[in-house]
């Protein structure tokens, strides 16, 4: 067995590496020096900037009173570099310790050229530790009265003034939630007054109504994976309450997360730690969930604005808040946040929620995503019971593992909830406001003959009365808010199908490109469709074909594999041709058709596609319709497609299509006997008509929105039983 050996390594390498390199702001090295005091036990903390007596440049004193350390203490702790003192928690303060990896002191070497620590530990002489960071140096000191810590930054590496003490106390009045220990700022200018900031706990007391419209708290239960959630609102006026039967003020949720993330954790299984699909359990996502940890948090909704239109059509409550929070969300371990994720960054990704799904909330289909400036709070995990969310070596972020993912998973789901609550309290207002205003007495026409009789019979200014003048006014107001209601509503619809104009750019990019291929398949339909047969009289010329026959297993079963491949490629032709012939341009446009006739057409090309699907239509009422082809067969399509995917590992299946037509009116009824909806959307079955909504890992989510969404061009709506066994969904529409 060979000597013992261990790492020598100067001093100045280490602070260079674990001080100056490691902290990406001069903030953060001051809060990981907070984090020291308040580990210390530390009641009262001041940072004191001011000029050194020495050198006359400003130097930065830090001042605690808490525990102080003795010789002992400096030299087998302070000085060991990578050792933690530190447990979970301090058993006579009650505080949970921030820090645990050892290196938080040199975060003094991201501020200073020199630093000299004075400490006392109760019962104990004092001690003076100073060094410039290529040695260091400890000495008694009698003269240290009280216990605690003072440390005194020389040469300060960065830029600091007095309008530096305004920002640092708003940082660390986000970074710090605790109230055990007070941080004061000061700053000592020359005439010798001084400037002081107190900082403030900002989620202390948050009124609703002043700082922000919605809440949502959330509640994260790890033992039985569930998301409890209350949404508090102060958006709209009490009117609302009548008109849309809605609770406007509170609203509850509850999700089993297994149920809800089944499909997102699949993903990050496969992606993080390259598991096949199929050996994915159920089992295995509860579990990743109960690992996660338990969590808490508090997240705060508001509008940066809300203009005079905006406030009457939908009975805002509010056009501003009077202390609006706009600090970002921001995420905490026990007392500190973790550096990077105090606001500045998008860690919940929000920006890029909204922008996958742009929609307004007042889009009838359109998923609405809160924009990252509307929201604010936090999200609460704890050092032990989320040990999973691990930092960075360096504290200066989270490690991005599956656990992490998970949690803002979880903080999204909680999101979507009140997200889709708001969108419905929005949508409503807007039908009952746009039947009223079809019902308006004042008509454009009637505003456009006012003021067409007042130019046709006008005089000559000189003439005009006071009450003429006051006519005019009068018209050119009801004019120019006609005009002002009519931009506004051309500006609303630009916004809701901003949205719906993207996705479906890229789906017709993507059919463009199928139709594409599918009339190479077609020119080659010939040649491509006999070729089976050609090769199997090849080989029957030259081989026993019985013999053949009997050869096992099937993989080298060469007149089984010839017939196989014969019904795919039948099947693919026939894709092609449905393709073809579904892309042709009278397919969009209104026409008379038998709806009987039209619906088999539609339903003819997945029977021959799906042999193991069994189709069930019933027509009553009348049976020429006008309408065009496109609409029936995307709902219908979409339905079908839907059926046969979340059933794909049935033998059979059942589908049942009814309609009945009369006087304008088209109702639908379709059902299946099949698994029926995922438990995700058993209590709250329409959610998955939403954009993105599905529960299959391959999937694009778009199939069940576009059915939603056709339905609603054809001024109709829908409703799924979530209780049924199978899936059920009746549509009606006006044609």
């Amino acid at each position: 067995m060979g000597d013992k050996l261990n790492y020598i390594v100067e001093d100045n390498i280490i602070a260079e590496v674990l001080g100056r390199n490691n902290f990406s702001t001069k903030e953060s090295a001051i809060l990981e020096l907070i984090k020291n005091a308040y580990d210390a036990g530390s009641n009262k903390l001041n940072l004191i900037f001011k000029k050194s007596e020495n050198t006359g440049r400003l130097m930065l004193e830090i001042i605690d009173d808490g525990s102080g350390m003795n010789e002992n203490d400096i030299r087998q702790a302070w000085m060991h570099v990578g050792k933690s003192t530190r447990d979970y928690k301090d058993s006579d303060t009650g505080r949970i310790f921030a820090g645990s990896k050892g290196i938080g002191r040199f975060a003094l070497a991201r501020l200073g050229e020199s630093v000299d620590m004075f400490t006392k530990k109760k019962n104990d002489v004092g001690y003076h530790w100073q060094t410039n960071w290529n040695s260091s140096e400890i000495d008694i000191d009698y003269n240290i009265a009280s216990q605690g810590t003072k440390i005194q930054i020389n040469e300060l590496r960065d830029k600091w003034s007095s309008k530096s003490i305004k920002p640092l106390k708003n940082y660390i009045s986000k970074t710090y939630r605790d109230s055990k220990m007070k941080i004061s700022i000061i700053f000592l200018v020359e005439n010798g007054e001084s400037l002081e900031e107190e900082t403030e706990l900002i989620w202390t007391n948050p009124k609703i109504g002043e700082n922000y419209l919605e809440s949502i708290t959330i509640n994260y239960d790890s033992k039985n994976k569930k998301l409890y959630g209350q949404v508090l609102l102060d958006e709209f006026n009490d009117s609302v309450w009548k008109m849309t039967n809605k609770n406007i003020k509170e609203y509850h949720f509850e999700q089993n997360m297994v149920d809800e993330l089944k499909k997102e954790i699949s993903k990050l299984i496969i992606e993080e730690e390259d598991v096949d699909k199929k050996d994915i359990t159920d089992e295995m996502i509860a579990e990743l969930l109960k690992e996660v940890g338990s969590f808490k948090g508090e997240l705060y909704f508001s509008l940066n604005n809300v203009t005079q239109v905006d406030k009457e059509k939908y009975e805002y409550k509010h056009d501003t808040l009077s202390n609006r929070f706009k600090g970002g969300v921001i995420l905490y371990r026990n007392a500190f946040s973790i550096d990077s994720f105090e606001g500045r960054t998008d860690w919940l990704e929000l920006g890029k929620r909204s922008s996958s799904s742009p929609a307004a909330a007042s889009h009838p289909t359109g998923s609405w995503r809160v924009r990252r400036n509307q929201l604010s709070g936090y999200i609460i995990i704890d050092k032990e019971e989320n040990a999973c969310i691990e930092d960075i070596s360096n504290r200066q972020g989270i490690v991005q593992n599956i656990h992490f993912k998970i949690l803002k998973k979880i903080v999204v789901s909680a999101l979507e909830e009140f997200e889709a609550y708001r969108q419905s309290i929005i949508r409503d207002i807007k039908k009952i406001k746009d039947k009223e205003d079809s019902t308006s007495v004042i008509k454009e026409v009637d505003i456009e003959n006012k003021i067409d009789s007042f130019i046709d019979h006008s005089r000559s200014i000189e003439e005009l009365t006071i009450q003429d003048l006051v006519e005019v006014r009068n018209r050119l107001l009801e004019y120019k808010n006609k005009f002002d209601d009519i931009m506004y509503e051309k500006l609303e619809v630009e916004e809701n199908y901003r949205y719906e104009a993207q996705l479906l750019n890229v789906l017709a990019t993507v059919q463009l490109k199928i139709s594409s291929l599918s009339h190479e398949l077609h020119n080659n339909r010939n040649t491509i469709a006999v070729n089976p047969q050609k090769i199997e009289d090849i080989l029957r010329r030259k081989y026993n074909w019985e013999e053949l026959k009997s050869e096992v297993p099937s993989s080298r079963n060469i007149p089984s594999l010839l017939k196989n491949l014969k019904k795919d490629l039948e099947k693919v032709l026939d894709l092609s041709d449905t393709i073809i012939d579904e892309n042709k341009k009278e397919r969009f446009e209104p026409r008379e058709y038998s709806l009987e006739v039209l619906v088999e057409e539609i339903v003819e090309k997945w029977k021959t596609q799906y042999n193991w699907v069994h189709f069930k239509t019933n027509f009553t009422g009348e049976d020429i319709i006008i309408i065009s082809y496109d609409y029936l067969m995307i709902i219908l399509d979409n339905l079908i497609l839907n059926s046969v995917q979340v059933n794909e590992c049935r033998k059979e299946l059942e589908i049942s299509v009814d309609f009945d037509y009369n006087k304008g009116k088209l109702l639908l009824e379709y059902s299946d006997n099949g698994e029926g909806l995922d438990k995700k959307y058993k209590n709250n079955p329409s959610k998955i008509l939403n954009v993105h909504e599905g529960t299959r890992e391959d999937g694009h989510g778009l199939g069940m929105w576009m059915v939603n969404n056709t339905v609603y061009k054809l001024n109709g709506n829908i409703s799924i039983d979530g209780e049924t066994k199978g899936f059920n969904l009746k549509a009606e529409m006006d044609i």
